[in-house]
């Protein structure tokens, strides 16, 4: 009984990869992509800017995910630096179905969570210095664009929600010399939201049922 069930896991994937049906349609593209985002972290008011990339693994017609990794740094007002990594996946839902055909938009809803190291140092010598390590739920919204079948370029919206210690940053200004010092605290378990928007650039790399996606002008049949 046991050798059976594993049989039908290994013919499963096999069965449901032969079937050219529309529930199948897309499912298992592989994409590689590059992305920028903008980052609104701090509570002065400070914006970071930052680079990643990611990787998609497709399940079907409607249904897509995204592994992504982002480093983020943030310039306080020239008196310290903020830098978050995160590191996570995405489900992202297409509600009226996605589209592969050059110049065609296609909208999505997502949800996931990541895991991220956030560190916050002040720039003069022996400054404030104060990290930590959280987990985060988020949610968003985006659109694919296609700049051909392969490739397209996706823009999103994303609220991120961490749990835990919090960093606060304030500037403090001498009332008699009038220098600023950045000011660091770490407390104790909080929640620390941000939006992000993120724009990238995703090129699609193989079929993972079906080999490499690269069809014969003028033909249906897919080379491997």
């Amino acid at each position: 009984m046991f050798r059976k069930l594993i049989l039908l896991l290994v013919l499963l994937p096999l069965g449901i990869a032969a079937q050219d049906t529309e529930e199948n349609k897309n499912a298992g593209r592989f994409m590689l992509g590059f992305r920028s985002t903008m980052s609104a972290f701090s509570d002065i008011g400070y914006t970071g800017f930052g680079t990643g990339a990611q990787v998609r693994v497709q399940l079907g017609p409607k249904l897509n995910t995204e592994w992504y990794y982002d480093h983020i740094q943030t310039d306080i007002g020239g008196l310290g630096r903020r830098v978050d990594e995160h590191i996570g996946w995405s489900v992202m839902y297409y509600a009226f179905g996605q589209k592969t055909e050059k110049g065609k938009f296609t909208p999505y809803m997502e949800a996931g969570n990541c895991f991220d190291y956030t560190s916050v140092r002040a720039n003069y010598t022996n400054g404030a210095f104060a990290s930590r390590g959280s987990a985060a739920v988020h949610l968003g919204m985006g659109t694919h664009f296609n700049l051909s079948e392969r490739a397209d370029i996706t823009f999103k919206a994303q609220y991120m929600l961490h749990l835990g210690s919090g960093i606060e940053e304030a500037i403090e200004t001498n009332d008699i010399t009038q220098a600023k010092t950045l000011v660091i605290t770490k407390g104790g378990a909080a929640l620390d939201g941000h939006l992000l928007l993120t724009c990238s650039v995703n090129f699609l790399i193989a079929d993972l049922w079906k080999g490499y996606l690269f069809k014969k002008k003028g033909t249906n049949e897919t080379s491997k």
